[in-house]
């Protein structure tokens, strides 16, 4: 698969993550599309363990909503939407703190693409994803995680291919400061020798 596709199965997933029960796709096609751009970049903290997991919290949590939701309006007795409510409480605990696991390591995987894209939108997104989860206990988290997940889709449609980072490695600077540890020659056959030798290590005369 192309970054470009890549980018695109990502988009696309983000846009998908803003309809409920739907989600669970688009976190399928989230997770491809950043398993191909961290392939691209070659860099492992774009896509790792720790984004499967994410995924999996995500799904969990859709199911959750969706186990909530038959529970909520399935009831007709009073009795049965009393024990719906208190069967609620539980999932949503589970729900918010699964999003919050869900949302940190996202963070971190849209942090380190920002890094390597140069594209700081990404990192916005992170941020804002962590921020809606910690709101989720409220209801203006959830409208915020909408407007976060449509910010993370125009970042990946509007990402630009670039090839992965170069090392700075400066193997130029590397060869001279090795020459330089050499400042003395052997007068008989010309080795280059550390300031301190007293033989010569190639033909073992005394410098």
């Amino acid at each position: 698969m192309t970054p470009e596709s890549g980018k695109t199965l990502a988009g696309i997933g983000s846009l998908l993550l803003c309809v409920p029960f739907v989600n669970i796709i688009g976190v399928i096609l989230l997770l491809m599309g950043m398993n191909t751009l961290s392939k691209h970049y070659k860099d492992n903290h774009i896509c790792d363990i720790s984004l499967i997991i994410a995924s999996i919290l995500h799904i969990i949590c859709s199911i959750l909503s969706l186990i909530g939701f038959m529970v909520l309006f399935f009831h007709q007795s009073i009795m049965g939407l009393f024990l719906g409510l208190l069967l609620l409480i539980p999932i949503a605990i589970l729900q918010f703190i699964f999003t919050l696991i869900a949302a940190i390591f996202f963070k971190n995987a849209l942090h380190a693409l920002a890094e390597q894209t140069g594209e700081n939108i990404f990192r916005t997104a992170g941020t804002l994803m962590l921020i809606s989860a910690i709101l989720t206990i409220v209801l203006i988290g959830s409208f915020l995680m909408i407007v976060t997940y449509i910010i993370t889709a125009i970042a990946f449609f509007t990402l630009k291919n670039k090839p992965p980072k170069q090392s700075t490695y400066n193997y130029t600077q590397q060869q001279t400061t090795t020459e330089n540890t050499f400042t003395k020659f052997c007068p008989h056959c010309g080795t280059p020798l550390p300031p301190d030798a007293s033989y010569c290590s190639n033909c073992g005369k005394q410098t």
